[in-house]
């Protein structure tokens, strides 16, 4: 499998994450894929930001499912950006001819439930379903988006120190494509056992040259970036 650079949040040690900045600096740089978070508003349209909260990255205060659409695109994101909805960030992308990381996001399964079966009927006949990636930490979402769309590449994400076997059961039982993994949990036996199954591995987040050599060297698929255009495969 080819090894390709990730945009984390887009760009996000080079603009506001998950603004549409972020995702235009990450794609005109040498990143194939740029990652972004969704969550649901309070009428129900799904919207890039990380956190469950407004407070960190905007200057809004409280849950982001507790505004609307119309409230959420009022706040600044950070330098006049707003929160974008996915069907700008993938309208973005596409046209850059990249391919998107869709992580869903959520505090707890109910949460995340709703948001899954809602990017569910936004994958429904979507003419770009073949450059998307979804993946969770709830491994169950992304279980739930291969069982509807089987064409559709999924990983689980985890940042946990287990066994490679362990790692690789945990990506079979939720019937994933692959796995986004913190870097310090990634050992050439994963690697290895993952190339055997071919499932592919993501590593993140990788923002020193010694830790994107590493990894690289490694042959990981993914290497997930602050600052897509640092670096070079």
């Amino acid at each position: 499998m080819n090894q390709y650079i990730v945009g984390h949040r887009g760009a996000m040690g080079l603009a506001p994450e998950n603004t549409l900045k972020a995702f235009k600096i990450g794609c005109e740089s040498n990143a194939a894929v740029v990652e972004c978070d969704i969550h649901l508003s309070k009428d129900k349209k799904l919207v890039v930001i990380h956190d469950n909260t407004l407070d960190r990255t905007t200057n809004g205060k409280g849950w982001v499912r507790d505004y609307t659409l119309e409230e959420l695109k009022k706040l600044d994101a950070g330098k006049g950006e707003t929160i974008p909805t996915l069907d700008e960030v993938v309208s973005l992308v596409m046209n850059y001819n990249k391919k998107l990381i869709i992580e869903i996001k959520g505090e707890s399964w109910e949460v995340v439930k709703e948001t899954a079966d809602h990017l569910l009927g936004y994958l429904k006949d979507n003419e770009h379903s073949n450059k998307f990636i979804i993946h969770s930490f709830w491994h169950e979402a992304a279980k739930l988006v291969k069982e509807k769309y089987p064409q559709i590449k999924t990983s689980v994400i985890m940042m946990l120190g287990l066994p490679p076997q362990k790692i690789i059961d945990l990506i079979e039982s939720a019937n994933a494509d692959g796995a986004a993994i913190a870097y310090d949990y990634i050992s050439p036996e994963l690697v290895k056992l993952a190339r055997e199954k071919d499932l592919f591995l993501d590593a993140w987040v990788l923002d020193y040259e010694t830790t994107f050599n590493r990894l690289k060297n490694m042959r990981v698929n993914g290497l997930i970036t602050n600052y897509p255009g640092k670096f070079s495969l």
